[in-house]
């Protein structure tokens, strides 16, 4: 699909920090031993007796709902029972439970503390919830609906700039047709991560009153916290804010309404990364002549990547078109030129960090130790069996070491992430592949710096990290031919 990584880039932006300092500790140990329940509730019985804020609290509670609910809202009921006129512990105790004991403990908790966020909160998430699943018609036809949304309203007294409240808000407004208060309730909206879980829907309400306005700021919002977050560059945050843009424009007013924007905006045209994706668009309503077009401009690009044009299926439906091969010609001699410089490029940057140390066992249970390994050039890739990126990496890497890996590189697919063990292992045993399969922790994961995947480490004769690389690319093999080579010379 086209530009799975840009479309994966805005719900990767919903990831934000989601662990406050003081139980950091205990939420490494907790994933360092998700899979030994045992040990799980050892460490939740060490902890839950510690002083705690709200918002420790509200992280602990969430993992340890994970591990045994029924023990958790014990646990919170005993501390509400011990601090009646505390909200923060009414909150803790009810925030877990089944959606209508939870939203008629919240409705009690407003009344009683009517100045606490949290129980405003509750509703209008439950609210959200309703509407935009549209699993729960007999609560929206109910008066306890009408009856949430002045709760909701009067929230928005108090806490006006409020995420959540407005998106609340927005969502009974639409859903009531007072399109303009929907309008006003999302231009509040300022939180990052609530625009973008809630996107899908604001996409289409914005699309059907076509408020590109609207849409743009919104979109530019995700797109500069992502930038000030260092999760992209300021090149990769225009780049993708420009992708929704457009995309918007094509849903909204059709292919002609591209030829319009490109035409007030013309350096757009000039911006080779842009243009692949201008490309996308126009491939999508059959005009081959203007994706080529854009296309152009990429191929002649210092930056132009050769691999992918030859390697992807994205623009396969061009392949019979009288100038895809002179293009690709020239972009092969801009390719060829540009050797030496890519060369320097996957170089450059060389680390000596010992590489931590690590034991894990491949499928049939033996253990690999990287203690054993000195002397050979180790490469780990890790991956996860839901990680599109990294099903498309691995063939190639697979296919690199029967046909170009030279001889002392040893190279293992290291397993993380990975929401089911047992769908890691079919699906790696369902391959041809030649890399080693390790069964990883969370542990190792952190220990090498894995945020995202596919995440490539190479360690060096000596046992020293010395280059990372993150995500997939075409050109991966090349880079790697690189990288071993100049270890090979040390």
């Amino acid at each position: 699909m086209r530009y799975k990584w840009m479309l994966a880039s805005l719900a990767f932006v919903l990831l934000g920090s989601l662990w406050a300092a003081p139980i950091d500790d205990f939420r490494q140990a907790f994933m360092a031993s998700q899979n030994d329940p045992e040990a799980l509730e050892l460490l939740i019985a060490d902890f839950k007796d510690q002083e705690l804020s709200l918002e420790d609290h509200r992280l602990f509670q969430s993992l340890w709902n994970y591990v045994n609910p029924e023990a958790m809202q014990a646990h919170y009921e005993l501390l509400r029972e011990q601090n009646p006129q505390n909200p923060d512990y009414i909150y803790l105790s009810i925030r877990m439970k089944e959606d209508g004991q939870q939203l008629a403990s919240a409705r009690k908790l407003i009344q009683d503390f009517p100045e606490y966020y949290w129980g405003y909160r509750i509703i209008a998430v439950s609210l959200s919830a309703a509407i935009s699943q549209g699993e729960n018609q007999a609560y929206l036809d109910s008066p306890e609906y009408k009856a949430d949304l002045v709760l909701v309203e009067q929230g928005l007294q108090r806490f006006g700039g409020d995420a959540y409240l407005n998106i609340a808000a927005f969502y009974a407004y639409k859903d009531g047709k007072d399109f303009q208060r929907a309008v006003i309730a999302l231009d509040r909206v300022s939180d990052p991560d609530a625009i973008s879980s809630n996107m899908q829907q604001i996409e289409k309400f914005l699309l059907r009153i076509h408020d590109l306005d609207l849409y743009t700021r919104l979109i530019s919002t995700v797109m500069d916290e992502a930038e000030e977050s260092g999760r992209m560059s300021q090149s990769e945050a225009e780049l993708n804010a420009q992708y929704f843009i457009m995309g918007f424009l094509v849903k909204d007013a059709g292919i002609t309404a591209l030829d319009e924007y490109l035409a007030g905006y013309p350096a757009l045209r000039e911006n080779p990364d842009l243009s692949r994706i201008i490309a996308g668009l126009y491939l999508e309503y059959d005009r081959s002549d203007s994706a080529l077009d854009a296309l152009e401009v990429y191929a002649a690009s210092t930056d132009a990547d050769y691999m992918y044009l030859s390697k992807s299926d994205e623009f396969s439906r061009l392949h019979a078109h009288p100038r895809w091969q002179s293009m690709l010609r020239k972009a092969k001699l801009a390719w060829d030129a540009a050797t030496d410089a890519r060369k320097a490029e996957a170089i450059k940057g060389r680390g000596s960090t010992p590489a931590p140390a690590w034991e894990m066992q491949d499928l049939q249970g033996k253990t690999h130790r990287l203690s054993e390994l000195k002397g050979k050039i180790v490469i780990l890739d890790f991956w996860a069996s839901w990680c599109s990126p990294c099903k498309m990496a691995m063939p190639g890497l697979s296919r690199w070491m029967q046909e170009e890996m030279p001889q002392g590189v040893q190279v293992f697919s290291v397993n993380v992430m990975e929401r089911d063990l047992q769908n890691g292992k079919e699906y790696f045993q369902s391959q041809d592949f030649k890399m080693t399969y390790l069964e990883g922790t969370a542990e190792i994961a952190e220990a090498y710096g894995v945020s995202g995947i596919p995440h490539f480490t190479i360690i060096d004769q000596a046992g020293n990290i010395a280059w990372h690389q993150v995500g997939f690319s075409y050109s991966f093999e090349e880079s790697l031919n690189f990288q071993i080579e100049a270890l090979k010379k040390q």
